[in-house]
């Protein structure tokens, strides 16, 4: 059957769905991260609205079912881009096909990212990133290097650097 297959059965009377994530992209409402009592593993699903129409999922046509349940979901440079803790995944709007994986580098959560004009910023355990539209680069060694205080020995006073009080402030604590 259809449902055994992909998972969405054409069946479904409640329609309703219930996310943690979302985005908007090109009048399309994109959820991650869903519930609902018919939907086996919705948290690694992602649905995709109709043009305009928020509330109104077509569950059969479209979704794209993750390898992973998502930490982040974020419209960026004219692709939806899903994160798990390690991983960031590239899914066109079109048919929300799964276009990349991109292995070693997640988001914390869907407050670790910024879109400005200068690219999607976004963070991990591991370290600060900044996507430009075609890769990510990690940026956040100087911070970490500054904040861990072994590039400003000569202002922090020598005892702070042995410190374990004081160690436990940098950026990822």
């Amino acid at each position: 059957t259809y449902e055994a297959i992909n998972g969405v059965s054409e069946l479904i009377s409640d329609t309703s769905i219930n996310y943690k994530l979302s985005t908007v992209a090109q009048g399309h409402l994109v959820v991650a991260d869903c519930y609902h009592k018919d939907l086996k593993q919705g948290q690694n699903f992602i649905l995709k609205s109709e043009p305009d129409a928020f509330s109104v999922f077509n569950w059969p046509k479209n979704f794209a079912i993750l390898p992973t349940k998502p930490t982040a979901l974020r419209w960026f440079s004219g692709k939806v881009y899903a994160f798990d803790l390690n991983n960031m995944y590239r899914i066109s709007l079109d048919n929300l096909v799964l276009e990349d994986t991109f292995e070693g580098v997640g988001c914390i959560s869907q407050d670790s990212f910024v879109v400005t004009d200068m690219g999607l910023f976004f963070c991990d355990y591991q370290g600060l990133y900044w996507h430009n539209g075609q890769r990510a680069e990690n940026i956040g060694m100087p911070i970490l290097t500054s904040s861990q205080a072994t590039d400003e020995t000569s202002i922090i006073n020598a005892n702070a650097l042995t410190d374990p009080e004081f160690q436990q402030h940098a950026w990822q604590n």
